[in-house]
């Protein structure tokens, strides 16, 4: 757990997981190393998926639509690419749950920023809230109804320990003390 919260902080201070040292995955952190793969893909194939769409072609356009339209197609991606694992079956990228911890990640990530440097970011125009885009993952339903049930449930629990993770880095944050928080900023902005 040590080990994936530096990278966190290192993510959160650098943008890169440049502080932290490689080190192979031992047996208790396959589970880590699933949410990773996970969240790689899906961030991959969110991207792609607006590049298939012709998202940010038209200056008429609705981003917000457009994010969700892409949030769709990459859990469907995702999906697809679950069906035939490489080795282990990996149920955070067939249930969207790889989905719900990256874009959760993202906004406790900018929450730590916005401690970190002391400067207060702006919700875009462009992407909708985190609960919005979560709240319409519910209706890949369609595909496979029964499945979807058992997978949903993993995604809810993911998402409850995400939400719990994210109040625990609060509190540390408010907890932390001034010259701590001093150097940190002081630290990103060299980097």
């Amino acid at each position: 757990m040590g080990y994936w919260l530096r990278i966190y902080i290192s993510f959160c201070v650098t943008g890169t997981p440049f502080l932290v040292p490689f080190r192979p995955a031992n047996r208790n952190e396959l589970v880590f190393e699933q949410v990773a793969r996970a969240m790689e893909i899906f961030a991959i194939a969110h991207e792609y998926s607006h590049h298939h769409l012709g998202h940010g072609r038209r200056i008429d356009a609705d981003p917000k639509l457009e994010e969700f339209r892409a949030d769709q197609l990459a859990l469907k991606i995702a999906y697809e690419v679950e069906r035939k694992p490489l080795v282990f079956v990996n149920p955070y990228l067939s249930s969207g749950a790889e989905a719900v911890i990256l874009l959760k990640a993202l906004q406790t990530l900018r929450e730590v920023t916005e401690v970190i440097t002391g400067v207060k970011t702006k919700q875009t125009d462009s992407h909708p809230d985190v609960a919005s885009r979560i709240a319409k993952f519910d209706s890949v339903a369609v595909l496979k109804p029964k499945e979807f049930e058992n997978l949903n449930s993993f995604r809810k629990v993911s998402a409850r320990i995400m939400e719990k993770t994210g109040t625990e880095v609060s509190k540390l944050l408010q907890a932390m003390p001034t010259d701590v928080r001093n150097e940190l900023r002081t630290l990103s902005q060299t980097i």
